[in-house]
């Protein structure tokens, strides 16, 4: 067979490849959405405790009444004028769209909304899962397929991202990790691949600053490569920076007002991550593309030192306040009342002392894949497409154990290696079985399963500690479906006082303003309500003079509640949670039954 036949056979087995990976994928997804379904939506018509999400509406359709496209204040949250978000426009733009087409063809927006909370989440659990199954082709052999369908299936099923009504980043961005990682696996002197690659870091950052340490991974990779490969990976280290350049300049300015230009911001896109990003992705292109900076090992280790000295002085120099934690700025009330209160906030420390069994359902399938691949380079030796994927698995894991969130993105990067690691069992047992065997290929399948290691570990808590099992109450009593929200909808216009916990509740399913949001921006707000709810009589009735509060809502279920209740047993939380309410306030009778309690401000 000639060479032209040869290629032209892998070029129909690669078109067959993606055709079977995209159809599994969308079988999946419609699978997970049949099961929604047939649960009733749960998230969508029931209660729903995702802030961010629910937050993410508000703004989209904010965006949909006429708020500029620049323009990210949110006018019905925190003091008069509200306060500037910082989330990105790339992402209300995609659901947007879907809006006004599902209302085009419905003819109500508020079916056109049950839709896409419908849709959107099962639009990008498709690209994720195609992503990981193309990675899985990389790493595994034709076995380990049937793998990656069940665990990446049950992997992102048990995650919130994909769920009904999920509309926050966190699932565009692990889509875009993906695809970087796939793009940086496919290197061998692309130069396509590379500036995919540079693209799709580029976009990570712009939508969120949580992708941060996996994109300067990604800058690292592309530029070792060429550091210790010379030619052989040019075109994908010089495709990396310019695409990561020119995109970052590009969302730069298609994001950012004239007006803030040279206002800098660290935790979102900004003129700082701007001017880094162009720094780093212009200094590689150059590296990469000039010949008397790429001819020799001495030349590139030379070029790319200075470029990463560039880099680090002017975030040293030009943007110290950076360096910081993300909320290293944030009031310590605040921080102490609020944020280490934030579960996706928390560390492995955290987690393991508090929520052992959680522990369990986060790192350990994370953990045993990276042994897993650890396993692999040892018998196999380094490859490099291993190597570049481990990268981001580790990192991951890293960036887990310092904040919850991390698993959004190292329990899907564990579905790659435990799913080769099954098909490369599956191939053993098929060549050559052995006494044993299938209890082995049992025993891998299932550890391989998150699920299985979150059901184990409560399991064991109950048996070994029942008292301390999970509360499994009424979520009904946390106020986080619609119907909790009637009478206060039906209020006249009304600036609210509950705690940070309902702020995206009430803008979502209430036409009111609200003091208060999980979001550390509304600095003034946030710590005007805590200082009410937890400070004197007469602190509680100055603020709420102040800002022109005219009902204070209470929820005695409510997470928040019971915590400054615990922490202040004298404030008006507490107070209201009892059922002792003062004589400014009179309480709304038709709320006495529901567990969003109402009350009017009658003296200020």
């Amino acid at each position: 067979m000639s060479d032209w036949h040869i290629a032209a056979a892998l070029r129909r087995r690669g078109w067959a490849d993606w055709q079977q990976d995209i159809g599994l994928s969308l079988l999946v997804a419609a699978a997970v959405v049949l099961v929604h379904a047939v649960q009733g939506f749960p998230r969508i018509f029931g209660p729903n405790a995702d802030n961010d999400s629910l937050m993410r509406m508000v703004e989209v359709l904010d965006f949909l009444s006429g708020q500029g496209w620049y323009d990210l204040h949110q006018y019905r949250m925190g003091p008069e004028g509200g306060f500037l978000m910082h989330w990105s426009r790339f992402v209300d733009a995609p659901i947007a769209a879907l809006l006004l087409l599902a209302k085009a063809v419905t003819g109500s927006m508020e079916r056109a909304e049950t839709i896409v909370e419908i849709v959107y989440p099962a639009l990008l659990m498709t690209v994720a899962l195609f992503l990981l199954l193309r990675l899985v082709r990389r790493l595994g052999n034709a076995e380990a397929m049937l793998p990656a369908v069940v665990i990446g299936a049950l992997a992102l099923y048990n995650l919130p991202l994909f769920q009904g009504a999920s509309l926050d980043h966190h699932n565009v961005q692990l889509i875009l990790v993906l695809a970087a990682i796939l793009f940086l696996m496919s290197g061998g002197g692309r130069r396509l691949a590379g500036f995919g690659a540079g693209v799709a870091a580029a976009l990570s950052l712009v939508v969120g600053m949580e992708t941060a340490p996996y994109v300067a991974l990604a800058g690292v990779v592309a530029a070792i490569a060429f550091l210790f490969q010379g030619d052989a990976e040019q075109s994908p280290a010089a495709g990396f920076g310019a695409g990561f350049a020119i995109v970052s300049l590009l969302s730069f300015l298609a994001t950012v007002p004239v007006s803030l230009w040279g206002a800098p911001r660290c935790d979102a896109f900004t003129l700082p991550q701007m001017s880094i990003a162009a720094l780093a992705g212009g200094g590689l292109f150059a590296a990469a593309s000039v010949p008397a900076c790429r001819a020799s090992f001495g030349g590139r280790f030379l070029s790319l030192s200075i470029l990463a000295a560039a880099v680090a002085a002017l975030v040293f120099f030009a943007f110290p306040e950076c360096i910081a934690a993300p909320y290293a700025g944030l009031d310590p009330k605040l921080k102490a009342y609020w944020l280490d209160a934030v579960a996706e906030a928390q560390s492995i420390r955290q987690v393991l002392v508090a929520q052992p069994a959680m522990a369990a359902a986060y790192y350990c399938t994370p953990l045993l894949a990276a042994f897993v691949l650890g396993l692999r380079l040892c018998k196999s030796g380094l490859g490099r497409e291993e190597l570049v994927f481990g990268a981001f698995l580790i990192m991951a894991i890293l960036v887990s154990f310092w904040q919850v969130r991390g698993v959004f993105f190292s329990i899907p990067l564990s579905v790659v290696p435990l799913a080769a690691w099954v098909g490369d069992w599956r191939a053993r047992i098929g060549d050559r079985p052995a006494k044993g065997d299938a209890v082995r290929l049992l025993a891998v399948w299932l550890v391989s399963f998150n699920v299985v290691w979150s059901t184990a570990a409560q399991s064991a808590a109950h048996l070994f500690a029942p008292d301390k099992a999970p509360d499994r109450g009424s979520s009904k009593a946390s106020c986080v479906s619609r119907s909790d929200y009637a009478a206060l909808s039906a209020l006249p216009h009304a600036t609210v006082l509950a705690v940070s916990n309902l702020g995206a509740q009430i803008l979502r399913y209430t036409p009111q303003r609200v003091l208060a949001g999980p979001y550390h921006r509304n600095v003034e707000g946030d710590l005007a309500t805590l200082n009410a709810f937890t400070g004197t009589d007469a602190e509680a009735r100055d603020i709420v003079r102040r800002y022109g509060v005219t009902v204070v809502a209470s929820c005695p279920g409510n997470d928040e509640t019971e915590s400054l209740a615990k922490r202040a047993p004298d404030g008006l939380v507490a107070r209201l949670a009892k059922g002792e309410v003062p004589a400014w306030l009179v309480p709304l009778p038709s709320t006495a039954d529901q567990p969003l309690k109402l009350f009017h401000v009658v003296q200020r």
